[in-house]
């Protein structure tokens, strides 16, 4: 396969796999409180990472710094998240769910995991495996090109 073809199916897979695991999903979860898919992924990048600055999770959700400052103070106001000083540098905050947050964020990925296991109903056994070993080796192999 061509470098070309390669970053075609880039593309085409990015907008594929935004569609079907997650926007699709989003459509049909009741997002409590108002929130947005950005305010759910945030806990869910807190839930799976652990306490982290906003820094980190601004860019794990490509946002700006700035851009995700009102999403971090909705979820505080929400009584979803706490904001904390950084015992190692005190200029720094850093963000940890609270249990209204963590109950939150495993009630999502609970009922995500069951729509992720009807998408993949649709595939016989083999094709089942095939695809989650496929899914966990892109992720080892981008974790090796991350910067």
């Amino acid at each position: 396969m061509a470098l070309n073809e390669a970053v075609n199916h880039i593309f085409r897979v990015k907008g594929k796999y935004e569609q079907l695991f997650f926007k699709s999903f989003f459509n049909t979860f009741d997002f409590e409180d108002g929130l947005t898919h950005t305010h759910v992924i945030a806990m869910i990048i807190l839930e799976l990472d652990g306490p982290s600055r906003m820094s980190y999770i601004s860019e794990r959700l490509n946002l700006e710094k700035g851009s995700f400052t009102p999403v971090a103070c909705r979820l505080i106001d929400l009584g979803y998240i706490i904001k904390v000083r950084d015992e190692n540098d005190k200029r720094a905050y850093i963000l940890r769910l609270t249990e209204k947050g963590q109950a939150f964020s495993q009630k999502f990925r609970a009922q995500h995991q069951i729509y992720i296991k009807g998408l993949l109903e649709q595939f016989n056994q083999a094709d089942q495996e095939s695809f989650i070993r496929t899914i966990a080796e892109l992720h080892r192999l981008i974790d090796v090109l991350e910067v």
